[in-house]
């Protein structure tokens, strides 16, 4: 959390987040953050209260998780792709105070709130007249700015971000603020990141590769172009509209750039890097990447638990 407050401080009219066609500055973001925190604060959420978290990629999103690490509450984003069982077990096993939730998967909700009694406040982003829960942006528009009243320890957890369950149920992985600091601080320096970089993420951000990569960079003061869903055209055309230095793809996003027809129409030269990772990527693809952007390829690989291997 420490730093939303520093890249205000230091790069405040520079961009922190480029989403469609909104931008927010590192001062801005704060301000949006701060304001959450303390909606949340006056519903009476304290150190290590939990928020749930069902959405897709989106600055709302990504505010839900920076007001866990400003104030020491814990997030715990559930994949939106899961049936409503699935999901109904990892709220019910995350427990948390609140849930934040696009208003596409209302529908998903309302059918949740029946066997979570205990969950009393719901927050939805984007337009929809519920009478069980708050307008996200009407939320922020309410609370002040302020510094917030509490704020995240070392020994805080941060982020409940569960696991795949593929040989059993889903586990949530319990991510401290220390550990994830110093983990991110490795990652930073394997990627040489910088203040001047721009990160493009179209991963998922209930996924810990996300999360890590808009870390690492968020650390440098860099900033995130930011992708609510995956597109292979819009991906390359954003890699040259909004000057991204750095790309996480998968492997099969990597083939399905390679494979665009008219791939030579788009300047990618602002690209230095490209991680891949979720997979192996074919020595055949590889070179004939490598032929295309040079050697820009860093292969990343990892553990929800652990973070990089």
């Amino acid at each position: 959390g420490d730093f939303v407050e520093r890249n205000a401080r230091t790069r405040a009219s520079m961009p922190a987040l480029i989403y469609q066609n909104l931008t927010f500055t590192h001062a801005e973001y704060r301000d949006r953050i701060y304001r959450l925190v303390n909606a949340l604060y006056a519903r009476g959420l304290r150190r290590q209260h939990r928020i749930g978290v069902l959405a897709q990629n989106s600055p709302a999103h990504l505010e839900a998780y920076a007001a866990c690490e400003v104030a020491g509450f814990i997030s715990a984003s559930v994949n939106y792709r899961l049936a409503v069982p699935e999901i109904t077990y990892i709220l019910k096993d995350s427990a948390p105070s609140v849930l934040i939730f696009d208003a596409e998967y209302a529908d998903s909700v309302a059918q949740i709130r029946q066997q979570l009694p205990e969950l009393k406040s719901y927050i939805v982003i984007g337009e929809n007249q519920l009478d069980w829960a708050d307008n996200y942006e009407a939320v922020l528009a309410d609370a002040p700015a302020n510094p917030p009243l509490i704020r995240a320890r070392p020994d805080d957890i941060a982020y409940l971000i569960y696991t795949s369950g593929t040989t059993g149920r889903p586990k949530g992985a319990m991510l401290d603020h220390k550990g994830q600091v110093g983990f991110i601080r490795m990652e930073a320096i394997e990627m040489h990141a910088r203040q001047t970089d721009r990160i493009l993420v179209v991963m998922p951000f209930y996924h810990i590769g996300a999360k890590c990569s808009q870390l690492t960079y968020s650390m440098a003061g860099g900033t995130v172009i930011l992708h609510r869903s995956y597109d292979i055209r819009e991906v390359a055309a954003s890699i040259e509209r909004d000057s991204a230095t750095v790309a996480h793809l998968a492997p099969i996003m990597v083939q399905d750039l390679l494979n665009l027809p008219d791939l030579n129409k788009f300047d990618h030269s602002s690209l230095r890097l490209v991680l891949y990772a979720s997979g192996p990527m074919a020595v055949a693809q590889l070179q004939r990447a490598l032929a295309t952007y040079g050697p820009i390829f860093m292969q990343v690989y990892g553990m929800t638990e652990t973070g990089l291997g």
